[in-house]
Formats: C-alpha cells, structure tokens, sequence
C-alpha cells in the first residue's frame, strides 16, 4: 500500500479539476508490484506486451504469446537490484 501513489493510472484528460499526486505512474513500483503478484500466484496480464506494439501490426498464435510473456518476465527476474 505504500506504492498506491507511484501507481496513479495516466491522466486521460488535462482539464481535471482535481489532480493526482503523482502525473503519471512510476513503471518500477508498477513492473515490482507486478512481480510480486507473480511470484504470489496471481497470472500476469498480458497488457504490457499489447501497449509495447500496435496489436493490429503483428499476429501471434496463443501459444506464441504465453511462451514469450514468460520469457520476458524470466530474463526481467535474471537481473540483481544494484
């Protein structure tokens, strides 16, 4: 709960009467959150990979898709916090 804030969802509109505290979210509190939730059994949506590219642009067949989610997140996992 401490990482609420960080995790503020973009602004869709700059005419708000009331702000968030943070403009946009933070992507490590968001990619750590997301981490955790993994490795608490929770299935990670695929969002983040849909956002990277425009999906009408590539096609991947289910199998492909699920495969390669799972091997960004091993090669992420792979890294050490400096």
């Amino acid at each position: 709960m401490r990482h609420y804030l960080s995790m503020s969802k973009d602004p869709e509109s700059d005419d708000l009467l009331a702000k968030p505290a943070n403009e946009k979210a933070d992507e490590t509190i968001v990619y750590n959150m997301a981490a955790l939730a993994q490795k608490l059994g929770f299935t990670p949506p695929a969002q983040c990979l849909l956002k990277a590219r425009k999906p009408d642009s590539y096609e991947y067949s289910t199998d492909d898709f699920e495969q390669s989610i799972r091997r960004i997140v091993e090669v992420l996992h792979c890294g050490h916090a400096m």
